[in-house]
């Protein structure tokens, strides 16, 4: 016969209550993740960002735009344009035409006809004509036309700025120089002989 064993001599077990399994509810169809909705903000401030950047862009472009038009279309000359010594920025071609003829009448030459015969004429006089109109007009468009953009570089930092336009008449110089001929003419001497250092030398007439 086996050997009972007595209640009190087996091994004390402890039982435990197993927990109920609950399964978590599905998430609902707009569930969104606690990072993709910290992300969200940011990725909308970065658009919205750039979008207002660009929008910016397109209005300084057309501010630069609008002024680069007006100024383009303006009758004033461009500031920095001078010729002869004359600053015509900022003026219309009128008036500009009216300065460069007041200054031009002021240019004068001076003859010299040697043995201290010399005299001052104005350049007109000579025939030195200046086209103030067509030099305003030139003036105008520099900075305006493409054609005369590398003559307005050229010219913009030189002291007389760029050349003018002018013609030569002939026919006005003849008549000055015949009018002031007799203030310029030198009488003539005959050439003769000298004796220096025992040499006979010739002197000139």
């Amino acid at each position: 016969m086996s050997k009972r064993t007595t209640l009190a001599e087996q091994p004390t077990q402890m039982y435990r209550p197993r927990r109920a399994y609950h399964p978590a509810p599905p998430p609902p169809d707009n569930y969104v993740p606690v990072a993709q909705r910290a992300a969200a903000p940011r990725r909308r401030w970065f658009w919205v960002s750039l979008l207002l950047l660009v929008a910016l862009s397109f209005l300084g472009l057309a501010v630069v735009a609008g002024a680069g038009y007006l100024v383009y279309r303006s009758p004033k000359i461009l500031p920095g344009v001078h010729t002869l010594g004359v600053d015509l920025g900022g003026y219309n071609e009128e008036t500009a035409a009216t300065m460069l003829n007041t200054n031009w009448q002021a240019h004068t030459v001076v003859l010299d006809g040697g043995d201290g015969a010399r005299t001052t004429i104005p350049a007109t006089t000579l025939g030195l004509i200046l086209d103030a109109p067509a030099t305003a007009r030139r003036a105008h468009s520099h900075g305006r036309d493409l054609r005369a953009l590398p003559e307005a570089l050229q010219y913009r930092d030189s002291e007389h700025g760029f050349p003018p336009v002018w013609y030569f008449n002939p026919e006005v110089a003849r008549t000055a120089l015949e009018n002031v001929a007799p203030q310029l003419a030198v009488q003539p001497v005959d050439a003769g002989i000298a004796l220096e250092n025992g040499h006979v030398v010739a002197t000139p007439a």
